[in-house]
């Protein structure tokens, strides 16, 4: 009796771990350990079922600008924090119906606006505005910003891919123009591919040395004196036909602390 009575509390003991241990292995595969947000894969297939029932919904991808030099100056610890602060905030944002941490320092977060009389462009302003708080940790008063870019499931995409990769480019458009929140368009492709294409013709030229530099006066329209000198690095049009006319115009300016390539009106 004594035997059957141990045998059946090893057996229930044994069910129970192995209950847990399918818990575990399920929450893994949906979760990101440090955040508790959806992982990649789990917000990939949500946001994709959630486009094949034709939910209205925009789709953003956050990039947090300044992220590694904080986690550079005061550790992983701290930058841990950190992340774990922003998975908080974009989980209590009210508009967001699903969120995710895509890896290292991107996010995205899934929105209805279908009930709400605030435009997506202002929500997602709000949302930067709300990730771009003071953190405190140790001691330590940290702030990071957001680059936002969004694009919403009816805007004439084919594909749940063509959506995500439109909210891709819109993200990267939005951090390398400095404006903080982008949604989608066409016009953000064809910048996207001219500044790819002059950043390969820029290195092309450098290993060719066919760079020259110039150097122009800087004058105050005001006073009409020279207050400072604009260094331009210059190449050869070598690609009229794919519209590389404006390498003639790449200009790099310093200010003292530090120095961005500029051509046409993208920045590189």
């Amino acid at each position: 009796m004594l035997y059957q009575y141990n045998s059946t509390f090893a057996t229930v003991h044994t069910n129970e771990k192995l209950r847990q241990a399918v818990e575990t292995s399920e929450k893994l595969a949906k979760e990101d350990a440090l955040t508790g947000l959806y992982n990649r894969r789990h917000f990939i297939m949500i946001a994709g079922n959630a486009w094949k029932e034709k939910k209205p919904y925009y789709l953003a991808l956050i990039d947090l600008d300044g992220f590694k030099a904080l986690n550079d100056a005061y550790g992983h610890s701290t930058g841990d924090a950190v992340l774990k602060k922003i998975a908080n905030r974009l989980t209590a944002w009210e508009p967001a119906f699903a969120a995710a941490r895509l890896g290292g320092d991107e996010f995205s977060v899934m929105i209805d606006l279908s009930d709400s009389h605030v435009s997506p462009v202002s929500a997602f302003h709000q949302l930067r505005n709300l990730l771009s708080k003071d953190i405190h940790h140790k001691g330590h008063t940290v702030s990071v910003g957001a680059s936002v870019g969004y694009a919403r499931v009816d805007g004439n995409f084919e594909r749940f891919v063509d959506l995500a990769n439109g909210a891709d480019v819109a993200m990267y458009s939005a951090k390398h123009s400095r404006v903080g929140v982008l949604e989608f368009d066409d016009n953000l492709v064809h910048c996207r591919d001219r500044r790819s294409n002059v950043a390969r013709a820029l290195r092309e030229n450098i290993r060719d040395r066919k760079l020259r530099a110039f150097v122009q006066p800087i004058v105050d329209a005001r006073t009409r004196k020279i207050r400072g000198y604009e260094l331009l690095c210059r190449w050869p049009e070598t690609d009229k036909a794919q519209g590389l006319r404006f390498g003639l115009g790449a200009a790099l300016r310093s200010d003292g602390h530090r120095s961005t390539v500029v051509i046409g009106n993208c920045t590189l």
